[in-house]
């Protein structure tokens, strides 16, 4: 394995050349291991062709009549029965996906649009109309608690490795009910718990991209009474796009022990312990410069569009100017995230399982601080000597600050080498520099939450009635942000501004090591959050066809913050005789007193109605309306605006998301195909937004609400004609679309446009060939055309992409696979620049712009050892 593992470190491109080659042979070859079936003995062939057909008829019945437990009333519920559009992904799916992140995997969940291309971490995800950026209105849940009251844990503490049993997507339905989070779906992550009988699997996953990642889980009997379950994954990788240093490093470990209770009697019940650790940093991947937006490309001589990165080995340490001296960060810490979760649950039922009481304790204790490089605006992308000499170059502050001199040079920051004025034109080919945001960020945090529920059983009825509390204390919430000025190419270096007099000598300097201001924005604050939902759920069971059920959720909230004032345009006193200009670009700093903002106190009720009917035992329909509501919990806009002077409780009060939805659908079952076709219509008012842009030297954040509705369908579908292929299809089509808008600008009337980041159609096409030592897969997706801003002026062209990967029995235990994804290196931009004034505006985008796009080939190899 050491041999192999050497072989993709140091053969790359020849590896990926290989596995394409070997995925094309496969597919020529895989009608010769059906002959290869047939010319067998015939109780060879017909063991070998019963294992096949057990393989795709599996498939058929995951797809309605695997029993899930979200978002119900009961403990457990037949897809085919219940009034809800939910997604089951099992742990052979995950196996398969073998997905980089929650973005990633949550890619097969029909109405799901996904941003994976940020990294493992701080993707966007969202589901039928909603916004799309970070996982806002989505409920992330572990095991039914859901993990805090805030997006911005996404991904940190969803992160998939062995000990993940399954995953249940609730879209619309009850998912605004149970989850005070996620009024437009769940994604309930359920774990492993400790098994009978002693089993386990370990594997290891190597990459083109230098991964080394090692998963492994084991669960059996501790004792008589005892089971346990433990595992986790360590992984260490360059990273998906090129910084020039380790990308992403650490892990994940979770343990749980459980123990029923009164087993031999009627009413038993289970006691468990888990306790779950992350230590994990992960690259956080940034908009990086195109050029045509028709047909999106990386600027000739920039940054590689597919596996290029703002991010660089030269921006990597840096010194930043404070009032209190140096600040160091290390861009190689990423996004660090650091928690430690203890649970305790109990279950009991009581008078012959009649009535059932269920409590679940989480105590996390979690600290996430990050680091990375984002772009500013668009405009910032500027010819070398337009930035030096044109309107509102650099030139006029230098010559009035340094009258001797006569001439500008940048330079190359830390060596100090000077670039030829006759060099510049050509700079990386391009003649291009661009501005970036250094951006410092982090959130401390204590949290205790606990769901209590009551359930009453009887032959025709299931009513729960439910509580969840949740206190945080975010005892650090905070941002800065800083300005440096860099080459526009693969790892570019960042450059200085000096000015030369008539010796050239350098006499004066623009910029510290690259860097032209100091905290643009500074906040620092804390927090306080209450929540206490109470919710109720019952399903009745009027006829032997036909089930009604009905939800109702009440939330309590109330938030604290405050924050420390900061200063303005500081003066530095300088610490050498440099004359550097940017020692007195200190834009803020935290001051000596503090601001607290008027506590926010809110509630609401939402509630929910449903009903299913069972046709026969292949098909049923079902509908749902759903009327529900969520709370804005930006607690580091309101640190932002009060470490500022502004109290925004109200304005955070008034853009409560209220949401309406309506949802008809059926499902259906025959030997060779199964059906789930969902129509819905969902109403948005507002969705709210913070963008940070730059004004007049500082980065400020604005609000922007919009109101939008979306219509459509949702479908997926399995077929399987043959014992050796099925073919499976999930997808949306719809119309999504704003109905109004405020905080934009220029007078833009943004109804009827698109919403931003969001497709009308997508479709994914997955088809299977199985053979008698493993399974051979492709996988086709479409992304339909976006735009990234209201004005629908950024546009997002509709693109493709190629998977493929196939899998080999090497014996009973051991199973080796192979995966490539977007095989033809397919540029797809998922999102725009988010943080450029065309945000608020119907500012048409220049030729060159900063956008994001999917990442390029990706080439990984996995071994297997079950046991």
């Amino acid at each position: 394995m050491n041999c192999v593992i050497r072989y993709f470190l140091l053969k790359q491109r020849v590896a990926g050349i290989l596995l394409s080659l070997s995925l094309l042979v496969i597919t020529c070859l895989s009608p010769v291991f059906i002959q290869k079936v047939s010319a067998q003995s015939p109780g060879q062939a017909q063991e070998q062709t019963d294992n096949i057909e057990a393989l795709y008829q599996l498939s058929l019945e995951d797809l309605i009549n695997i029993q899930f437990s979200t978002g119900i009333a009961g403990p457990a519920q037949k897809k085919l029965d219940s009034s809800i559009a939910i997604t089951t992904i099992s742990f052979d799916d995950i196996t398969t996906l073998q997905p980089q992140s929650t973005a990633d995997l949550l890619e097969v969940v029909p109405g799901f649009f996904t941003e994976d291309s940020a990294g493992e971490v701080q993707n966007n995800f969202s589901a039928r109309g909603t916004w799309g950026d970070s996982n806002r209105m989505i409920g992330m849940h572990n095991d039914g608690v859901m993990h805090a009251y805030s997006d911005i844990f996404n991904g940190s503490l969803s992160k998939i490795d062995l000990m993940t049993e399954k995953v249940e997507v609730v879209r619309g339905g009850s998912a605004g009910i149970i989850s005070s989070r996620g009024p437009s779906s769940v994604v309930n992550y359920i774990t492993r718990k400790g098994s009978i009988t002693g089993q386990g699997q370990s594997a290891l996953r190597i990459s083109d991209h230098h991964t080394r990642r090692f998963d492994g889980y084991y669960s059996g009997p501790l004792t008589d009474h005892w089971l346990f379950a433990l595992g986790g994954f360590y992984r260490r990788q360059d990273g998906l796009r090129d910084r020039g240093f380790t990308a992403d490093n650490g892990g994940q470990f979770r343990f749980n022990l459980s123990r029923q209770l009164a087993p031999a009697q009627l009413d038993g019940g289970e006691l468990v312990l888990s306790y779950q650790h992350v230590n994990d940093k992960n690259a956080f991947y940034l908009p990086t410069p195109m050029t045509n937006m028709k047909d999106p490309r990386a600027i000739p001589g920039g940054i590689n569009a597919l596996k290029g990165s703002l991010a660089s080995l030269d921006a990597r340490q840096i010194n930043l100017v404070s009032p209190e001296g140096l600040i160091s960060h290390d861009l190689a810490d990423g996004i660090h995230t650091r928690a430690n979760i203890f649970g305790l649950d109990i279950n009991k039922s009581f008078n012959k399982r009649r009535w059932s009481l269920s409590n679940q304790l989480r105590i996390m204790h979690y600290k996430g601080d990050g680091n990375a490089v984002y772009p500013s605006g668009n405009n910032q992308i500027q010819p070398a000597l337009q930035r030096l000499y044109g309107d509102k170059g650099i030139a006029a502050t230098m010559f009035t600050a340094f009258p001797e001199a006569v001439s500008l040079q940048y330079a190359y920051a830390g060596s100090g080498e000077l670039i030829a004025d006759e060099q510049m034109s050509a700079l990386n080919r391009n003649g291009l520099t661009q501005e970036l945001s250094y951006r410092h960020f982090g959130y401390h945090l204590s949290q205790v939450v606990n769901n209590v529920t009551v359930r009453y059983e009887s032959p025709n009825n299931i009513l729960t009635l439910g509580s969840v509390y949740l206190k945080a204390d975010y005892d650090k919430l905070y941002r800065d942000q800083h300005k440096y000025l860099a080459e526009l190419t693969n790892n570019g270096r960042k450059l200085d501004v000096v000015a030369l007099n008539a010796n050239e000598d350098v006499i004066g300097h623009y910029t510290r090591e690259g860097f032209s201001d100091f905290f643009t924005e500074f906040s620092l604050g804390d927090a306080k959050l209450d929540s206490l939902s109470v919710y109720l759920l019952d399903e009745y069971q009027l006829t032997d066809k036909v089930r009604m059920d009905f939800g109702v959720r009440y939330e309590d909230l109330t938030v604290k913050t405050r924050a420390w004032l900061v200063e303005t345009d500081l003066n530095i006193p300088a610490d050498d005789d440099l004359n550097i200009l940017a020692d007195d670009n200190v834009r803020t700093w935290r001051g000596d007193k503090r601001f607290t903002p008027s506590p926010r106190h809110e509630s609401d009720i939402g509630w929910s109605v449903g009903a299913n009917y069972h046709v026969n035992d292949q098909l049923a329909f079902y509908s749902r309306y759903t009327d529900t509501f969520m709370f804005r919990s930006d607690l580091l806009g309101e640190v932002i605006n009060a470490a500022r002077g502004l109290d925004v409780t109200r304005e955070q009060k008034d853009s409560k998301t209220e949401l309406n939805f309506f949802e008809i659908g059926l499902r259906y079952a025959s030997k060779n195909f199964a059906t789930s076709l969902t129509l819905y219509n969902t109403e948005f008012t507002p969705q709210a937004i913070n963008v940070t842009v730059t004004e007049n030297g500082r980065d400020v954040l604005k609000s922007i609400e919009f109101d939008t509705r979306a219509w459509g369908v949702e479908f997926e579908a399995n077929w399987s004609p043959r014992p050796w292929f099925t073919l499976a299809i999930t997808g949306v089509l719809q119309n999504a679309e704003y109905t109004g808008a405020q905080g934009l600008i220029d007078g833009i009337e943004v109804d009827g446009n698109q919403i931003n980041r969001i497709a009308n159609e997508q479709i994914r096409l997955t088809p299977n060939f199985y053979f008698a030592q493993g399974e051979l897969f492709f996988t086709y997706h479409y992304l339909g055309e976006r735009f990234g801003n209201a004005a629908n002026t950024s546009k997002l062209p509709a693109y493709a992409t190629l998977a493929a990967g196939i899998s080999f029995h090497l014996d009973d235990n051991i199973t080796l696979m192979l995966k490539g994804s977007n095989l033809t290196g397919q540029i797809g931009l998922s999102e725009g620049n988010p943080r450029d004034q065309s945000q608020f505006s119907q500012l048409e985008i220049a030729d060159n712009f900063y956008a994001r796009s999917i990442f390029g080939r990706i080439f990984t190899a996995s071994l297997t050892y079950t046991f």
